[in-house]
């Protein structure tokens, strides 16, 4: 999923979920040993954590880091930041961090400016901008926080496919081609939902025969500007066992009628994985093809078939078949 500090509302979050939220960036950060004290007194901060430093003339030796998290709409003023000071004196951290979802007062910015040389701390201030640029470099968590249901709902059947092969069933692709947002999604998330619908082609027509008609050809042109793949996407792969194939043509759409798509176990060197595959085409020679492969960081390859794409379908189906023979 693509992201932009425009995503990133902190005010939809409570305080304990954005308390949550500096917890999950700072798992991201290397940070050993951390704490979150949720609920009650926290001592005078939410999370603690240290840091090893390595420093090659005296060797290795650990930093003790505070954390304390502020969500506030509006500029934050020095009384709400003064206690964590005063237990920061008494603790004696090496660095004290204030995650702001909003921003510092100009009081509360003077303050601690005057302050900080007196310390015998780091005090450090990340506010909301800051914040959002940090969290825009880390997807994973911006989607657990932030994402609409239908880009999650997209991922968790992603994530299904990864672990127990299982694809959406109509129902879902109907509810993602209504929902989604092309432009939010990356190649490997339109390459799944795309050989994921093309797989469920028969299934679909039939559900769309009691049901409400939808269309997913807008998918087409996106991934055609994403292709990466001169040769066929099958060109480089040794060994092929087809698992699912099917071809044939669709009255449900008026542009991309005819296709093939499989599900296919790749051999490797480790153990086989499964890929979704589909090529499909239109009357006039236009054509892609598109492969995603089962692991954690989703390969796709996707060739855009400017013409000829009736040869280079056939050409397709019968490098499956062979594979389907031995």
């Amino acid at each position: 999923m693509i992201y932009d500090e425009n995503d990133i509302d902190f005010l939809n979050l409570t305080d304990r979920q954005f308390e949550e939220l500096c917890f999950d960036l700072l798992l991201s950060m290397d940070y050993q040993g951390l704490v979150w004290r949720q609920g009650g007194s926290d001592s005078g901060r939410d999370i603690e954590g240290r840091r090893t430093v390595n420093n090659p003339l005296i060797g290795s030796y650990h930093e003790k880091w505070f954390f304390e998290c502020k969500r506030f709409e509006k500029g934050i003023p020095p009384e709400k930041l003064n206690s964590k000071i005063t237990w920061a004196d008494a603790e004696n951290p090496q660095h004290l961090v204030f995650f702001i979802s909003s921003y510092l007062s100009n009081n509360a910015r003077t303050w601690i400016e005057k302050i900080a040389s007196n310390k015998s701390y780091a005090i450090h201030t990340i506010e909301g901008k800051g914040l959002k640029r940090i969290l825009v470099g880390l997807p994973d968590i911006v989607k657990n926080y932030f994402s609409d249901p239908y880009s999650k709902l997209l991922l968790e059947h992603r994530r299904s496919w990864l672990i127990h092969n299982i694809i959406p069933e109509p129902e879902t692709i109907f509810l993602l081609a209504n929902n989604l947002d092309l432009n939010r999604l990356s190649a490997d998330e339109m390459a799944f939902f795309w050989c994921s619908s093309k797989i469920r082609s028969e299934e679909i027509d039939r559900w769309i025969e009691d049901n409400e008609p939808f269309y997913i050809s807008e998918f087409f042109q996106p991934l055609a500007k994403l292709s990466n793949m001169h040769n066929s996407v099958l060109f480089d792969i040794s060994q092929i066992s087809p698992i699912q194939l099917i071809a044939g043509a669709t009255p449900y759409d008026l542009i991309y009628p005819q296709y093939i798509a499989a599900r296919l176990g790749i051999e490797t060197s480790k153990k086989p994985r499964e890929a979704l595959y589909s090529f499909v085409r239109d009357s006039e020679g236009e054509g892609l093809e598109v492969l995603i492969e089962a692991t954690s960081d989703f390969p796709t390859k996707i060739r855009y078939v400017p013409k000829h794409a009736r040869n280079e379908q056939h050409k397709a189906l019968k490098i499956i078949k062979s594979f389907w023979k031995q």
